[in-house]
């Protein structure tokens, strides 16, 4: 489990030992106080495999831990069917945590990495197996989160800051299936790893198609894309402020004729989860007055 910050440090400290403990804070911050990141982070400074001289930056120092702490892990050979096993790691940090025995899943990985669906689970089973992924008899994710943030960070980030379009080839597979999961983790990496004005370009592909998906939908498409999108207000609240835009003032696609007994509402179901959305997106003060203002307008017309 995750430690306290002050547990963190003191680990770190006692890792890296008298030469580099004066690097125990950056450590345990980019570690995100995972005493396995610590461990493993620390051994690798104080046997020398990563040289602190050389790293001027917090981003330099961590993208060197995790990547010289990937190697270590020594993820190649005859025991990963899918071999090596590194491309299905990164769908997985994309997708994760992602139910592996779905068949959604299974079709989409056999497409998006050209393999058989028995050698993504066998490289899977060996991989929770070493500890690097959850047991796969429930959503597999990669341990501990810390890593799976960087892996998908590395995916998605060129060295040069701009997009791979990693983000753009998984939502194009695995985005029908897995819409929320997948939007969620994107867009906490945007907000990561930008200047902190809510959202880069890492997602303005993904973001076009959701909004002319969200204009060609019926109302209660609608209302299931804003109830997805939950997790990812806070992170997004340009993209989520639109789509609400977009349920209040453009007409919805039509039902489907054989739908129209069973879902009733229309315009005021696709909206129902908006209240929640906002308070999400008035969290971020440059979006607060816009979100109160949506919020009367809703309550204005709603009796």
């Amino acid at each position: 489990s995750d430690l306290t910050v002050l547990q963190a440090e003191k680990l770190a400290e006692e890792v890296l030992g008298p030469p580099y403990s004066a690097n125990a804070k950056r450590l345990a911050q980019i570690a995100g106080r995972s005493p396995l990141v610590i461990v493993a982070g620390g051994r690798l400074v104080a046997a020398g495999k990563v040289d602190l001289a050389r790293l001027t930056s917090d981003t330099e120092f961590r993208k060197a831990v995790f990547d010289r702490f990937l190697d270590e892990l020594r993820l190649e050979g005859p025991e990963f069917p899918f071999n090596p096993p590194r491309p299905l790691l990164d769908l997985i940090a994309a997708l994760g945590p992602v139910d592996v025995q779905k068949e959604q899943f299974l079709v989409g990985a056999e497409k998006f990495l050209r393999a058989a669906r028995d050698q993504i689970l066998r490289t899977i089973s060996e991989l929770a197996h070493r500890g690097i992924l959850s047991r796969d008899d429930g959503p597999v994710r990669i341990l501990p989160d810390v890593l799976s943030d960087f892996i998908l960070e590395d995916c998605c980030v060129g060295a040069n800051g701009a997009s791979t379009q990693f983000a753009d080839r998984v939502y194009d597979v695995f985005g029908p299936f897995f819409f929320r999961q997948l939007t969620q983790n994107l867009a906490e990496l945007d907000w990561r790893i930008g200047p902190r004005e809510y959202g880069l370009s890492l997602l303005a592909g993904i973001w076009r198609r959701i909004e002319q998906k969200f204009l060609d939908s019926d109302h209660y498409a609608r209302h299931k894309v804003l109830e997805d999108l939950l997790p990812t207000a806070f992170f997004q609240p340009e993209g989520v402020l639109r789509l609400i835009e977009i349920a209040r003032s453009q007409p919805a696609a039509e039902v489907e004729p054989t739908l129209r007994g069973v879902l009733k509402g229309g315009k005021r179901y696709a909206l129902s989860g908006a209240p929640r959305l906002l308070e999400a997106t008035a969290h971020n003060i440059p979006f607060l007055q816009r979100s109160v203002d949506v919020l009367w307008e809703l309550a204005r017309h709603d009796r």
